[in-house]
């Protein structure tokens, strides 16, 4: 048999900072019809590392809301300080950050909700769940948001823990 021949697509692409899906597939190979549709298709996930301005919430955001960017620093890790300016609204979900790669003194990472009155990440707690949980995440900023946990029992707000440090909530 004959060996299909590399194929090399000479273009570059502009892949997003965070996750990204490159998909390909093949149309008519050796120009018939294909009967295996099921193994025409390739994908594999990038990440890429944040670095500089982004958006949370409303139409146009890069980010729909907290869980998103804290899915993307979690996985894709940052390369420069981030600023996520989080458009007002209430935003019913509790944000999870472990260890961000990159984060440093010179690349924080800051969620800035503009007005504290207008702006709020809050969460009913099931099984003692904070709202905003640090786990061995350093150098995050929340500022100019409210951060509320409206359960009974064991309702936290900000939770850090294993050695979560150089954290701070400014006007929350």
């Amino acid at each position: 048999g004959t060996t299909a021949p590399n194929v090399v697509i000479p273009t570059q692409a502009n892949v997003p900072a965070g996750t990204s899906i490159i998909r390909a597939w093949t149309t008519n190979p050796n120009g018939v019809a294909d009967q295996d549709n099921a193994n025409d298709t390739l994908e594999t996930t990038i990440c890429t590392a944040l670095s500089g301005p982004y958006t949370i919430g409303g139409a146009a955001a890069d980010f729909p809301d907290f869980s998103s960017a804290a899915s993307d620093l979690n996985e894709c890790g940052i390369a420069g300080p981030v600023t996520f300016t989080v458009n007002p609204g209430t935003y019913p979900e509790n944000v999870y950050l472990g260890v961000v790669a990159g984060a440093s003194a010179t690349n924080t990472i800051t969620f800035d909700g503009g007005d504290s009155a207008t702006t709020r990440i809050t969460y009913i707690t099931p099984n003692d769940t904070p709202t905003v949980w640090l786990q061995g995440t350093d150098w995050v900023r929340f500022q100019n948001i409210t951060i509320e946990n409206t359960g009974n029992n064991d309702a936290w707000a900000v939770v850090l823990s294993d050695t979560a440090s150089n954290n701070s909530f400014d006007r929350v």
